[in-house]
């Protein structure tokens, strides 16, 4: 019979390599699903990317001819009377549809081209207040470094959201946050879920890319846009930036 010190020290090598083994095994099932995983995301940018270039070019094809047919629409309109006005409203309604769909799907398949220089928010506030009417802004006075004209297009998108979904609106600003607030009836989870898929929207005439549109172009400033819901009703879009420098 051999002596428990000595039995222990002679498993005792084994038991360390046994354990390293357990280990090193763990370590490669966690490099391997790591693999797959990344695998599985780069064909899915991959296909993205191939979508969003696709997209670009039928866009593109597209706006021309849309805009010929807008254009001899709007002149038929012109000289018609009775039903026939009434048809054709009704188609140019649906080609400035289109149009949007078109400018849309360009503006998401773009790279944006990022144009930074001081801006004020004041300023901003000055660029906003004509496309919000009825919307509040609350006063703030600072400044920093963005693309006003992408900024505007952000801000722009998130208000026309904002007023869609509620009767109140309000702007709050400060170094490194901008929030817009509604009264609407909030995010229900399947919705909050899926906010910016591309092509999806629970408005029947809506293009389904604005957020998107939106979270690109804040992602492209340097910043990050999120949507939450409030207590007791509503919505509150925040776009956040770090503010160090």
């Amino acid at each position: 019979d051999l002596n428990p010190a000595a039995a222990d020290f002679l498993t005792a090598r084994p038991r360390q390599n046994l354990f390293l083994a357990m280990a090193a095994s763990l370590v490669l099932v966690a490099l391997i699903l790591y693999v797959q995983r990344a695998q599985q995301r780069h064909a899915e940018l991959t296909r993205l990317a191939e979508l969003g270039q696709m997209s670009a070019v039928l866009a593109h094809e597209i706006r021309n001819p849309l805009g010929a047919l807008k254009g001899f629409l709007q002149l038929a309109h012109e000289r018609s009377s009775g039903d026939s006005r009434l048809w054709l409203d009704e188609s140019i309604e649906q080609t400035s549809r289109l149009e949007r769909l078109v400018r849309d799907l360009l503006l998401y398949a773009r790279v944006p081209q990022v144009k930074s220089k001081p801006v004020r928010w004041q300023e901003m506030e000055h660029r906003l207040k004509p496309h919000a009417p009825g919307v509040a802004f609350t006063a703030a006075d600072f400044s920093w470094n963005t693309d006003p004209d992408l900024l505007e297009q952000v801000l722009l998108n998130l208000l026309r959201n904002a007023r869609e979904a509620g009767t109140e609106v309000r702007v709050e600003a400060e170094p490194g946050r901008i929030r817009i607030f509604d009264n609407g009836p909030g995010l229900p989870p399947e919705v909050r879920a899926r906010l910016f898929q591309p092509f999806f929207t629970t408005k029947a005439q809506g293009t389904g890319l604005g957020l998107a549109i939106a979270r690109n172009l804040t992602r492209a400033l340097g910043g990050r846009l999120s949507l939450r819901d409030q207590s007791p009703s509503g919505t509150c879009a925040e776009i956040q930036w770090s503010t160090r420098a």
